[in-house]
């Protein structure tokens, strides 16, 4: 079965670019991770997942204000567009 080149050229560019998606969504997540430990915000409890700009956050905290100032802090990060809050409050 022959494909036309316009096929292989397209299946082409997107094995090449995959993994530079997947490489700039590690640096954004790696980035958030810095940026609250440059807060100092300790969260061991608490997950990061950022994809295309938007960072989903897992997990639980002890309370409301800790659940905040890491989202704010997400937030403020350089490259999150969005925050996808998911963390639950243990009290």
């Amino acid at each position: 079965m022959k494909l036309p080149i316009r096929t292989l050229l397209a299946a082409s560019l997107i094995a090449v670019a995959a993994p530079q998606v997947a490489f700039a969504d590690q640096a954004e997540t790696d980035m958030v991770m810095k940026a609250m430990v440059t807060a100092g915000v300790e969260a061991p409890m608490v997950n990061v997942a950022v994809e295309n700009g938007v960072a989903t956050l897992s997990g639980t905290v002890q309370d409301d204000i800790a659940k905040q100032r890491i989202v704010e802090t997400v937030k403020a990060t350089e490259g999150v567009t969005d925050v996808v809050d998911n963390i639950e409050t243990s009290s």
